[in-house]
């Protein structure tokens, strides 16, 4: 715990360590997904778009730390991209905010 700071530390949160991220699919259905937000910091760098065209890739990279059901997997897909999307959206209005 940081001494002259009145806020807790949490490990999860710390650069570098990947943390988890809840999600929704339309039908309901809740699940945790490690390492989303670097995933989408990663694509971001890369210059990727949200767009159909990358879904199956991100998919790809999600699947190496998390369980992705092959008869969900398009579900996976529209999922990713809508959420990479409201990354994208929130990273623009972060820096429209900033912008002086």
């Amino acid at each position: 715990m940081a001494e002259d700071s009145n806020e807790a530390i949490c490990p999860c949160m710390m650069k570098g360590i990947e943390e988890f991220q809840q999600v929704v699919f339309p039908d309901g259905v809740t699940i945790r997904i490690k390492g989303l937000r670097m995933l989408f910091e990663e694509a971001c760098r890369e210059g990727k778009k949200p767009d159909r065209s990358i879904a199956n890739d991100l998919v790809n990279r999600l699947s190496r730390n998390n369980y992705v059901p092959s008869e969900a997997r398009s579900e996976y897909e529209a999922m990713v991209l809508k959420e990479y999307r409201k990354f994208l959206d929130a990273k623009e209005e972060k820096k429209v905010a900033n912008t002086p």
